[in-house]
């Protein structure tokens, strides 16, 4: 997917930013973008910046993800699969969001990221649930009243019960 965003727009400065164009995957040319579907896009996406004047490209840089290997790996071994509470799905099939999003200051730490499956990865990021996670990582959704836990994998574990003598 290939999005025309202004940086303004993407760091939160919608007065004077351009609109965003959604540029490949479309059928009939170009999607306009709102500034915040342009910057719910860009909140995991790999970033690459392409430096023009007036159409004419005088640099770009390489794409960068966003997430380092090393940091995907420490949250897929903490996580072990999708958090959202019930939902069983497998790492493999699973995104990292971050709770607290990339521009609204969120750093790309494994204390700021969650595995989401896609569709609960879709869910949270378009706002139809809210997500929170504590420093043990412990992943709380709400909905209007509706709110559910997800404790990590290694708080899981069933505590033998211990019998009097």
């Amino acid at each position: 997917m290939l999005v025309w965003a202004d940086l303004g727009m993407l760091l939160g400065d919608d007065r004077h930013a351009c609109a965003a164009r959604l540029l490949v995957n479309t059928i009939g040319g170009p999607v306009r973008l709102t500034p915040h579907a342009a910057r719910r896009l860009a909140s995991d996406a790999t970033l690459r910046v392409i430096v023009h004047d007036d159409g004419r490209v005088l640099g770009s840089t390489d794409a960068q993800a966003t997430i380092t290997l090393t940091v995907r790996e420490a949250v897929y071994a903490r996580d072990q699969g999708c958090r959202f509470p019930g939902c069983r799905a497998p790492v493999q099939w699973c995104d990292l969001h971050h709770v607290i999003a990339r521009h609204l200051g969120g750093p790309t730490i494994p204390e700021n990221l969650v595995c989401l499956c896609r569709r609960h990865h879709t869910a949270v990021t378009n706002g139809r649930w809210r997500l929170d996670m504590t420093v043990d990582a412990v992943v709380t959704v709400s909905r209007g009243r509706q709110r559910a836990t997800s404790l990590p994998p290694h708080q899981r574990r069933l505590h033998p019960k211990t019998h009097p003598d």
